[in-house]
């Protein structure tokens, strides 16, 4: 199932920017005081089973997993 990817917090610093970008995420400088860049873009993942979805989990975090559209939030930062 081909899923879009997203995360919860918005703005990264170098290091966490770097290890995003093999996901396929994007980045923009920025001047936040919050990190050194801004996310951009929603890449698509592709998850196949619940094995797959799981190690997934196991790598990146917490998920948020929504329906409509299809896709998967990595939850690394507060939201409401």
């Amino acid at each position: 199932m081909k899923l879009l990817l997203t995360t919860t917090q918005s703005s990264y610093f170098t290091k966490e920017a770097e290890r995003l970008k093999p996901l396929g995420f994007t980045f923009e400088p920025t001047d936040s005081m919050h990190g050194e860049f801004m996310i951009r873009g929603m890449p698509e993942i592709e998850l196949n089973s619940i094995q797959q979805l799981i190690n997934f989990s196991k790598k990146w975090g917490d998920l948020v997993i929504s329906h409509d559209p299809p896709s998967i939030e990595i939850y690394n930062d507060y939201r409401e």
